[in-house]
């Protein structure tokens, strides 16, 4: 979960316990915009679909954060949401690509997850519905949503009190299912292509000064006992499956010691890959820069992913796509100011 180390890059980290944490193939991705505060009492089916060839994202280039939409390329920006009184971030695109499922704080709170509202809106950032409100469930924080490949459940992760666990839930955010219950810190869940395993990160014992112990685990989603995958003396964060499930994506904390301000540093950030078995891990990007949150492409030939390079003027978040053996490195990012994140295709 890089959103404590975006976010202390914009303006300071937080924590939870010590820890860090917290184009169409019909209508098309055209700039939308619904009611926020509309419940989620059995939404329709939309014809709008992000078309394949195109990324959502998230960009505060308007002066609070929006979810926007656009091209592999750059091209063909389109605004997805507009409500100055919230930020809106960590778009993720369902499998049918009707749908877009997103995080909204009040304005200036991004990247909150204490404050956070879930939400589902078309793809054309229509019928804007809240799915889980901050608080829920007693919550005291809620995060990295991820659709299921049917479409029909989601994961999460989430806590009433220190210890942050799996949940699964119906794609209404509701029918709230535990998967994990070892009293310690499991986040960042995504799914196996065939829905059947949950890969997440968990800590290995004590998580460890810059949470070096933080690894990559995956659970079947039945649950029971999880299958650890990565061994290092690195915190490692934001796993994905490939396409075909033969591969996993995730972010390393490679170095925690760089690029820092006073007391606190940023460190240097790569993204990885391994077999699904956890062997042969390699790094798609390693450069002393902090590279984030893989996302692959639908055909898996390419990976995007924001980045940051703090000795850059001016220094901002921009979006990249990568081949996975880290050739053919593109900056996308379509703006020319503002933080720019979260690409997903």
């Amino acid at each position: 979960m890089m959103v404590t180390l975006k976010r202390f890059c914009a303006r300071v980290v937080f924590s939870i316990f010590g820890i860090w944490l917290l184009g169409v193939l019909a209508l098309g991705c055209s700039g939308g915009g619904g009611d926020p505060g509309q419940e989620a009492e059995g939404y329709d089916t939309a014809a709008a679909r992000v078309a394949a060839q195109d990324l959502v994202l998230g960009s505060n280039y308007s002066g609070n954060y929006e979810i926007y939409c656009m091209a592999q390329d750059g091209s063909n920006l389109r605004q997805l949401t507009n409500d100055p009184a919230y930020d809106n971030w960590w778009p993720r695109i369902s499998p049918d690509r009707t749908k877009i499922l997103f995080y909204r704080t009040p304005a200036g709170e991004d990247g909150s997850y204490v404050l956070a509202d879930l939400m589902v809106m078309d793809a054309d950032g229509a019928n804007q519905t809240l799915l889980r409100a901050a608080g829920d469930d007693g919550w005291a924080m809620q995060a990295h949503a991820e659709w299921s490949p049917d479409g029909d459940e989601l994961v999460m992760c989430g806590t009433a009190n220190e210890a942050v666990h799996l949940f699964v839930t119906n794609n209404r955010g509701t029918e709230v299912r535990q998967l994990t219950f070892d009293g310690t810190w499991n986040c960042d869940p995504s799914w196996s292509p065939d829905g059947r395993r949950i890969v997440f990160n968990r800590c290995a014992g004590d998580c460890g000064e810059n949470k070096a112990n933080l690894e990559i685990f995956s659970i079947p989603l039945s649950g029971g006992q999880p299958t650890q995958l990565t061994r290092n003396a690195t915190a490692d964060y934001d796993p994905y499956y490939s396409p075909d499930g033969q591969t996993i994506a995730w972010l390393e904390h490679t170095d925690p010691s760089q690029w820092c301000i006073g007391d606190r540093c940023l460190g240097t950030w790569s993204i990885r890959l391994m077999n699904s078995s956890g062997s042969n891990p390699r790094y798609v990007i390693k450069d002393e820069q902090i590279n984030s949150k893989p996302a692959w492409s639908l055909t898996g030939d390419r990976i995007f992913f924001h980045r940051f390079e703090p000795a850059a003027t001016p220094s901002r978040w921009r979006i990249f796509s990568i081949q996975p053996d880290g050739s053919n490195r593109a900056d996308i990012d379509p703006f020319g100011s503002g933080q720019s994140e979260y690409p997903a295709n």
